[in-house]
């Protein structure tokens, strides 16, 4: 998932996020900085998001220590709150700080980032009527109404009769004549209504009470407080310089030596070269002094010779 972040200059950065999780309120977003460090290692980036706004962590504060034991913590199994993030955020102009893993804790840090969707608003809980509910009501039936006859007016009619009384006689009534009967009005049409099948309670069934559960809050994570390896952190970095500078070391002198060869070698060169002249000035000076010896031989032999190596005048 590639996050944009937007910077105060205009300028922006397409990250790919790693894991984004809360400790104590504060959220911590881990991005993979697609580079390597100098041993070969993957770099990440870190920044702490304050109201959709990334900034850097200072790398010589106490925060900065407490984030390395979070994702030590992550690595080695310990469960965070993790949260989702916005694709586009904005931040400082230097929003994060570096930091390298190994391969492996790298390749873990990002699978276990599995973000929970949770609604910020709690959900509202319908109101209950206040009925202890018992096992006998559970499931107990509504109350039905009695249905009325046919011939009666049905609850739901607006409209009522007066009855009519019957009229008043002068005379006393013979009592060989038999009653009349009160005339009453005609009753008013009613419609028919049949009556309901009559309702069978069900069994009753035996249920738990439930009682009314308020939203439960997001559990605290449980941190397991990582080992501290800042000790074997140091011990093998500065085991690493060592090694690094006796290399540079190592190699710094057989470059010096190499020089001082080359240097020797160029020497012997220019006194070869010297001698090789001196010998060619020498064998010039010898052919010179041959050719010089042999022309007064051959002078000499031209010149006359006293047989008796005898002086006088003739």
């Amino acid at each position: 998932m590639k996050i944009n972040v937007t910077k105060p200059t205009g300028s922006s950065e397409n990250l790919e996020l790693l894991t984004a999780f809360k400790v104590e309120n504060n959220t911590y977003i881990v991005f993979d900085g697609e580079k390597v460090g100098s041993m070969g290692l993957p770099i990440i980036y870190i920044s702490y998001l304050n109201n959709n706004k990334l900034e850097k962590i200072d790398n010589t504060s106490s925060e900065w220590q407490n984030v390395k034991n979070y994702l030590k913590g992550i690595i080695n199994g310990a469960n965070f709150e993790y949260v989702k993030i916005e694709d586009n955020l904005n931040g400082d102009e230097a929003f994060y700080s570096s930091l390298t893993l190994p391969q492996a804790s790298f390749d873990i840090l990002k699978s276990r980032y599995q973000p929970i969707e949770v609604s910020e608003t709690p959900t509202e809980v319908p109101a209950l009527d206040l009925v202890e509910e018992t096992p006998d009501n559970l499931n107990a039936p509504a109350p039905v109404e009695p249905v009325l006859p046919s011939n009666d007016v049905p609850s739901n009619t607006t409209e009522t009769t007066t009855p009519v009384a019957p009229p008043e006689l002068d005379s006393p009534i013979p009592a060989n004549v038999p009653p009349v009967e009160p005339v009453t009005p005609p009753e008013p049409v009613a419609p028919v209504v049949e009556p309901a099948p009559p309702v069978s309670e069900p069994p009753k069934v035996e249920a738990p009470t439930i009682a009314p559960q308020a939203p439960e809050a997001p559990a605290t994570p449980n941190v397991t407080p990582p080992n501290d390896y800042t000790s074997d952190k140091e011990t093998f970095l500065k085991a690493c310089e060592n090694m690094f500078d006796a290399l540079v070391s190592k190699y710094q002198k057989i470059a010096d030596d190499l020089t001082k060869r080359e240097q020797e070698i160029k020497q012997k060169e220019i006194e070869i070269e010297e001698k090789l002249k001196n010998a060619a000035a020498k064998e010039t000076v010898a052919n010179i002094a041959h050719d010089n010896a042999q022309k007064v031989m051959d002078i000499n032999n031209f010149m006359p010779t006293n047989p008796n190596n005898q002086t006088g005048v003739i």
